[in-house]
């Protein structure tokens, strides 16, 4: 047999072809380190892979934000395992992510904390006896064969275009997997299992602190928002991928679509009559993660109120930044216009208290080209039922309204905060979903490429979690600007842009696992998508966006 080489940890080792790569080190080491995938070039792969030619190999523990998330989903199946081994009626599903967890709840019977411990414990006793995960490609028919039981895995099977699936099975339990799934269970700590609302939390630590776990971080105002949207999406009949593909190939993708923009423009117009009914309001700020549709959303939010009667207006936060020789400097030395001192507050809220006092003010207007503020501004005075609009990082930073009278401030987040499953067991991320929309929208509006969006990503999230996230809770209501269908539409646009993604490229693994992703939706035709959607906000001819 052939001999590659192997070159592990700065070392060169000859090895014959087709050895698996766990069998390159000892299990000790694996399991002491938590090693629980590895990176083979550029390419994310389970330490069961075998290796068919030289290569350059990377062991990924939790605290690699590419091992975390390799952690957090073999943690997952691991949970599902020890459900259907100790409660094998019970039939749970996973929803969504609440801080450094992942919500569960029973589809099928109430969960108590007896439940709770009695699975804890099972879990721990497949950590401590440290068992092999076994991982499989089968084809589509027997996949199909395999799980025509599981409804929501037999339709995402059955409309797949793919011919072959990965499974993975322990201790008599199978699933489907989208990506690599760690290979022992000894590296699959620590973890908690806490009991939360009518279901409970699965807690791991974040990869920046792993080991050690953050402190609890309560969002009742978020979780109430996916109780309403598994209420909307059962009104549609659509909970899973599966299902979706099932309405497009039933010709029901209008239906879909009509209904969920039906819904949102619904929950838009709750929120404009909760601004109204608070009479004191004189300013709403619009914050959100990149690719929430903020534009669209605040376009809409300022409608709603002209609708009801209430005069609006919306301006914008970037003619408040200071002269760029004032902006801040980040540690490499570079602008940094995230940061709240990029902004000039002081100014800002000068403007607010003399428009909220009746005067007359000259609002801003920023030479983006110069660096600096224009001589002349906007003259504006409000009138005595009028309403300002911004949008922008930090409209939940309370430094940025630090003058304001809390009764005249209505504050909104808005993010794609609800997705469907791939599966019971299988979540579509809200990062993931932005990402997508945030690819589509670089290339089409700005003509960056796949790989550009991919290598600015992780220092959008940083950012993000910087000035955004840790102000959620001080809106006074969240916005969910997920669309049910919008993955089928989005994926006409995103996979030639993520095939373009050469493999030598450090961000391939990234685009395989998005290309991955988005094959599994079936694509709904983007003329179908209404000029008023937040979705063309990404792939253009938006009714709002066009006209302002």
């Amino acid at each position: 047999m052939k001999s590659i080489t192997v070159t592990v940890k700065e070392k060169e080792i000859i090895v014959m072809k087709g050895v698996k790569i766990r069998e390159l080190i000892d299990q000790k080491e694996i399991i002491d380190n938590q090693y629980v995938a590895a990176l083979l070039n550029t390419k994310v792969v389970s330490l069961n892979y075998s290796l068919k030619s030289s290569c350059n190999i990377e062991f990924l523990t939790p605290r690699n934000p590419q091992g975390h998330k390799i952690f957090m989903s073999s943690l997952t199946f691991l949970l599902f395992a020890a459900f259907y081994n100790v409660y094998p009626q019970v039939k749970i599903k996973i929803s969504h992510s609440i801080g450094d967890s992942f919500y569960f709840y029973s589809t099928n019977s109430d969960i108590n904390p007896e439940m709770i411990e009695n699975v804890y414990k099972k879990m721990e006793e497949y950590v401590d006896q440290n068992l092999f995960i076994d991982v499989e490609f089968w084809d589509k028919d027997e996949a199909i064969n395999y799980f025509k039981e599981k409804e929501d895995i037999y339709k995402l099977l059955f409309y797949s275009s793919s011919n072959s699936f990965i499974i993975v099975s322990i201790d008599g339990y199978s699933d489907i997997s989208i990506t690599p799934i760690s290979q022992y269970t000894g590296v699959l700590k620590p973890f908690k299992l806490v009991s939360y609302k009518d279901g409970f939390l699965l807690y791991f630590p974040p990869s920046k602190t792993f080991p050690l776990f953050r402190p609890y971080d309560e969002k009742s105002k978020l979780f109430n928002i996916y109780i309403e949207n598994k209420q909307l999406m059962s009104a549609i009949g659509v909970d899973s991928v599966g299902r979706l593909n099932d309405a497009i190939v039933k010709r029901e993708a209008i239906d879909v679509i009509l209904i969920s923009e039906t819904q949102q423009l619904d929950r838009i117009m709750t929120i404009a009559r909760k601004i109204v009914s608070q009479k004191d309001v004189k300013l709403v700020t619009i914050a959100g993660p990149s690719s929430s549709g903020k534009t669209t959303f605040s376009k809409k939010i300022m409608f709603s109120l002209r609708s009801l009667g209430i005069k609006a207006m919306a301006i914008s936060l970037d003619d408040y930044f200071v002269d760029r020789e004032k902006t801040p400097k980040d540690e490499n030395g570079e602008y940094d216009f995230e940061c709240i001192e990029a902004l000039d507050t002081d100014y800002f809220n000068q403007n607010m208290i003399d428009l909220f006092a009746g005067k007359e003010v000259v609002l801003p207007l920023f030479d983006f080209i110069a660096g600096k503020r224009k001589e002349e501004g906007i003259h504006h005075r409000l009138s005595e039922n009028e309403i300002l609009i911004i949008e922008g990082i930090h409209g939940l930073n309370p430094k940025l309204t630090y003058r304001l009278d809390k009764k005249y401030l209505f504050k909104i987040y808005i993010s794609p905060l609800t997705q469907l499953n791939i599966s019971s067991s299988i979540r579509i991320p809200t990062t993931r979903a932005r990402l997508i929309r945030r690819m589509v929208r670089d290339f089409r509006y700005r003509g960056i490429s796949a790989v550009e969006t991919l290598a600015r990503w992780d220092m959008v999230v940083r950012g993000e979690e910087k000035n955004i996230f840790p102000y959620q809770n001080n809106a006074d209501m969240f916005f969910d600007s997920a669309l049910i269908y919008e993955q089928s539409v989005l994926r006409t646009f995103a996979e030639p842009l993520l095939k373009s993604v050469p493999i030598e490229s450090p961000y391939y693994t990234e685009a395989s696992i998005l290309l991955d992703f988005i094959l599994h939706f079936i694509p709904i035709p983007f003329d179908y998508v209404p000029n008023t959607s937040i979705l063309r906000e990404f792939i253009g001819s938006s009714l709002y966006i066009q006209n302002f």
